[in-house]
């Protein structure tokens, strides 16, 4: 851990340009994750991130890759139709944490689709409080629809009817 840390604070530091080629290609072959988390990363702090990383760690097998891709896509949503279609895709990931990322990144964006996600997110059996916590809090410019969404979907409507019965 120590080598990685040291070696991302001198990439930045130093502003290294010569390691984008490198972190690019670290990022799409590392076996390890915490490898490819740190490229995207490192990319970020040279100014040389683009979309085709972003979609690259969002598509990641690793949750902890994907969370740390949403965070750093957020700025960009509203720039990339292709990076909207990843995060909405990630509206249905497995992963509690990627799915309480995805809920705050959509958030970010004015994509009128990120209702869609949003909803996904709160009717999964997954979101707990924290991730429905998110949702509502990424809902600010678009509660009414989302509200509308929640309504439309009788089974979402019926299994919190028979939760609150309990």
């Amino acid at each position: 851990g120590w080598w990685r840390a040291t070696a991302h604070r001198l990439i930045y530091e130093r502003q290294a340009a010569t390691a984008t080629e490198p972190l690019r290609r670290l990022l799409r072959e590392s076996k390890f994750a915490p490898a490819r988390m740190h490229a995207l990363w490192s990319l970020e702090g040279l100014n040389a991130l683009t979309v085709a990383d972003l979609a690259c760690g969002l598509s990641d097998a690793a949750a902890g890759v994907r969370e740390h891709s949403l965070r750093l896509a957020e700025s960009r949503l509203d720039n990339s139709k292709l990076l909207v279609e990843k995060v909405l895709q990630l509206a249905g990931d497995d992963s509690p944490r990627v799915l309480l990322q995805a809920a705050f990144s959509l958030g970010e964006t004015r994509e009128p689709r990120a209702v869609a996600g949003l909803a996904r997110i709160a009717r999964d059996p997954a979101a707990d409080r924290w991730v429905r916590t998110a949702v509502l809090s990424s809902s600010t410019d678009c509660a009414d629809e989302l509200f509308l969404w929640l309504l439309k979907d009788r089974e979402f409507m019926e299994t919190r009817q028979q939760q609150q019965s309990l």
